[in-house]
């Protein structure tokens, strides 16, 4: 397996656990119960944006390598992807259709809690090539990485800004805020791990230390927050701290990302054990439709017919839900992939 291709995998591996995040996340109060448990998941959104970033980058540098336009190309699939999934919505839930209710939702990003990320990534999308430019003047040299430095703390002035004083239509989260807030950070710093090759190079020993050393951090910082809250947030003007992020679950993001990293170049590196980065991989290119309809299954599916097996057994219902979660979005996918080839071919 090449190199570049090995970066892709793991990226779809973070992308996984990113989305198992989501997961745990959302059943709070249906599979446990443990406030702990759902701080340990609120890394989630966070790696989503990080890795969105590097995606991104990779697809200036294709770009300009080639006539396609593979980032613009992301945008109309996710914009096409949710204008579906609205539909979706309103049928499942009021089981009728009213286009007037339909444009609301649209453009309001309400209609399923989730659904407040697409703003955000549309948002950040706006952004990005203007921070490309910015990166692609930063030469390689001592006065290079000073501009950098100065358009990193630019950046992160702008985002506390937008995060405390802006609004998007009371969308929930980051998507309610102007370029996302301090999601713009993260984005920013994801550009910055592929500009600088930060994770490129992949040997046993780096994958190891990567584990053990992110590990540790993220462990500690987990059971610091646990006990103690957020801290840290007290001390820099970041919003609430949880959704746009602070600097605690910002450091749990880059934290789960190294680790991430780790685990699965790891994996990929133990031929006996390799199948895991490989299916794991390969559920991380459908995390788009599992964050899109992951919450429709829970409520109007799951929680309708079998609400009563997390009374029988925790852990069987554990892995139900997560199995049709996860199963239902990606047939949702096929689905809806199939009729948008067939009204192409009419």
């Amino acid at each position: 397996m090449s190199a570049e291709n090995k970066q892709i995998l793991w990226l779809n591996c973070s992308k996984t656990v990113a989305v198992l995040a989501v997961l745990v996340d959302h059943t709070n109060g249906v599979l446990y119960t443990n406030q702990d448990i759902a701080y340990a998941s609120y890394f989630s959104v966070s790696l989503f944006i990080i890795i969105s970033g590097m995606t991104s980058y990779f697809s200036n540098l294709y770009s300009e390598k080639s006539s396609g336009g593979g980032y613009i190309e992301k945008c109309k699939k996710i914009v096409l992807s949710y204008s579906i999934a609205i539909f979706i919505h309103m049928i499942v839930i009021t089981n009728s259709f009213d286009l007037q209710d339909y444009i609301y939702y649209l453009i309001h990003f309400n209609i399923s809690g989730p659904h407040y990320f697409v703003l955000l990534y549309i948002q950040l999308m706006l952004f990005n090539s203007f921070l490309y430019s910015l990166l692609k003047k930063c030469p390689c040299s001592p006065r290079g990485y000073c501009y950098e430095v100065l358009v990193t703390v630019c950046i992160i002035v702008l985002s506390i800004w937008t995060t405390n004083h802006t609004n998007m239509l009371d969308v929930y989260g980051g998507g309610g805020k102007l370029f996302g807030g301090t999601y713009l950070v993260l984005y920013f710093f994801g550009m910055l791990v592929v500009r600088h090759n930060w994770l490129k190079e992949i040997s046993l020993a780096k994958s190891g230390i990567m584990v053990i050393v992110f590990g540790t951090i993220w462990f500690w910082l987990w059971r610091f927050v646990c006990r103690n809250g957020l801290i840290l947030e007290k001390y820099v003007t970041f919003g609430d701290g949880f959704n746009p992020p602070g600097i605690t679950f910002t450091i749990f993001a880059f934290c789960m990302l190294f680790m991430t990293f780790g685990t699965f170049t790891l994996l990929e590196q133990i031929k006996c054990l390799s199948w895991i980065s490989l299916l794991t991989g390969w559920l991380g290119k459908h995390t788009l439709y599992v964050f899109l309809y992951h919450k429709l299954i829970l409520d109007f599916f799951l929680l309708k017919f079998i609400s009563d097996l997390p009374d029988i057994n925790i852990w069987l219902a554990r892995f139900v839900f997560f199995f049709f979660m996860i199963a239902g979005s990606i047939v949702l996918e096929v689905c809806v992939s199939f009729i948008q080839k067939f009204i192409r071919c009419l």
